[in-house]
């Protein structure tokens, strides 16, 4: 038997996105499969200004899961199929010491300065976020 269990398969014609949660398998291909389907999906999804100024150095800022996410880009990735990740540090309420790991580039909602990244910081990453 193996170690994955599920409560139902995938269907062909049923969207998945990776970035949605927890997606139950039948076997790690099927798996593997549906990762590689999103991350294409994701990374067609990418908005011009998200490949062009996401680069390391700069501080970004995105929501998932209802936390408001502050993030310091180190590096992109050279392999093709993670072009669309970048890695960082990245802060919330819920992770005020941060956290290493990649984003896609596709969840990021803005490009902030290394000022509205420290007052951010200052306020222990509780803010307010509005949409213009």
């Amino acid at each position: 038997m193996s170690g994955l269990q599920c409560s139902r398969a995938v269907g062909e014609d049923m969207e998945v996105s990776v970035m949605d949660g927890f997606i139950p398998v039948d076997n790690w291909d099927e798996a593997l499969e549906i990762i590689d389907r999103s991350r294409r999906a994701a990374d067609q999804e990418t908005e011009k200004w998200q490949w062009n100024d996401i680069v390391p150095g700069c501080y970004v800022v995105r929501v998932a899961h209802g936390l408001v996410i502050f993030s310091e880009i180190e590096h992109d990735y050279a392999e093709p199929n993670m072009q669309g990740f970048v890695f960082g540090a990245h802060y919330s309420v819920a992770c005020p010491l941060g956290e290493l790991g990649d984003v896609h580039r596709s969840t990021v909602l803005a490009v902030i300065d290394k000022e509205q990244f420290e007052n951010a910081k200052a306020r222990n990453w509780n803010v307010e976020i509005s949409y213009k």
